[in-house]
């Protein structure tokens, strides 16, 4: 909780929250901010990530920067996509990832005719049959139809988002992740969990007609313009390593919910009460919100948990969003990108996203003047 209350501060407090995004930069101002980053004399993983957490006190405006004009090295390295700060390995690495990505990319989008070539049982569109290509191509044309959708709204304030390149990028990227994870396919929300990684990537990227000359082969390699999808997909993919089960449509086995041992904690309440009489199998989604509001939240804060219980207001009814879109809708892009260092920067498995929501609910409350309290969801996510 002490991480997520840092973080906090830092969003309201950051110049990041309010600057507007910058555009691309020249290969000289490229060149200045990476011999900055890496002449930093504490410079470590731990160190960057105690930033990105809003945990290193001496001189925050300058760790603010830090993060901010490398914010795309910083989220490749926790993460896990590079390799550690040993920036000779990080080249050979990011070959391997890139091509990887690309060979997946192949093996997912084919051309039905080539696939069927020399069969003209398969090799024919109105073919029916469950092992013809055709059949596979036009499932795959309605996940496209179905991923397009989203794409079109995605941030539609921010030019980025409206290029032909960038709607490519997300389209094809969603379309990948859906082919080989087909027990979750596509879900609404997911092209905003990607959207942003582009965004931060495209941002920090070498122009094709930058002047190169005399650039550390690492730096040209980790900035290069033509695999900005494939970083980000393979970023995005780790993301929803975890992310997955908030967007699962199956059922689980409920987890027992953990019962304080203080006397007020233990008190009967109708939430608490309606919780025992739920059925055994519970989306995974709903068993994260209702950890936040029934367990943290309950815990941390007795009397705004007693009001939302007593009114009966289902946690998954203004979390889900926070979970499934890591608070995307809740702030303003430069703020979001702050929220989304803290939470790279403590693990790549996303633990702090329910202690955030726990956070979000008491920072409301204390804006919530003369001791009032939202009487439904709809107030606590429109606060």
């Amino acid at each position: 909780m002490e991480v997520a209350t840092a973080l906090q501060l830092q969003v309201c407090t950051s110049p990041n929250a309010t600057t507007p995004l910058d555009g691309m930069r020249t290969a000289q101002q490229a060149k200045e901010i990476w011999d900055a980053f890496f002449s930093i004399p504490d410079l470590s993983l731990e160190w960057l990530r105690g930033c990105s957490r809003g945990q290193q006190e001496d001189n925050s405006r300058a760790h603010d920067r830090t993060i901010e004009n490398m914010r795309g090295v910083c989220w490749r390295l926790y993460l896990e996509y590079l390799p550690g700060l040993n920036v000779e390995e990080w080249p050979g690495a990011l070959c391997s990832k890139r091509n990887a990505y690309a060979k997946l990319k192949e093996s997912v989008m084919f051309d039905p005719a080539k696939a069927a070539a020399g069969n003209p049982n398969l090799n024919n569109p109105l073919s029916l049959a469950d092992d013809s290509p055709w059949t596979e191509y036009f499932k795959d044309t309605e996940l496209k139809k179905l991923i397009v959708q989203d794409v079109d709204r995605t941030f539609p304030d921010i030019p980025f988002f409206r290029e032909r390149d960038t709607h490519r990028m997300l389209v094809d990227t969603l379309f990948v992740w859906c082919k080989t994870n087909p027990d979750i396919s596509y879900r609404q929300g997911m092209h905003e969990l990607l959207a942003p990684i582009l965004l931060v990537l495209d941002r920090e990227k070498l122009a094709n007609s930058s002047d190169t000359d005399g650039l550390p082969p690492e730096m040209l390699a980790t900035y290069d313009s033509n695999y900005i999808e494939n970083d980000a997909a393979q970023m995005f993919f780790t993301i929803m390593k975890s992310a997955r089960t908030w967007y699962q449509v199956e059922p689980v086995d409920v987890i027992e919910p953990r019962v304080p041992s203080s006397n007020r904690f233990s008190q009967s309440s109708t939430f608490s009460r309606s919780r025992a009489k739920l059925p055994q199998k519970v989306l995974p989604i709903v068993t994260a919100c209702r950890r936040v509001q029934c367990d943290l939240l309950r815990a941390l804060d007795y009397d705004l948990y007693e009001h939302l219980d007593l009114l009966s207001i289902e946690p998954q009814l203004y979390a889900l969003r926070w979970f499934r879109l890591l608070f995307g809708r809740e702030f303003p892009m430069p703020q979001l990108l702050v929220i989304w260092d803290g939470i790279f920067g403590s693990d790549r498995n996303l633990e702090l996203v329910e202690w955030l929501c726990v956070a979000l609910l008491i920072h409301m409350k204390q804006d919530w003047r003369h001791g009032y309290v939202p009487d439904t969801a709809n107030e606590i996510l429109h606060t």
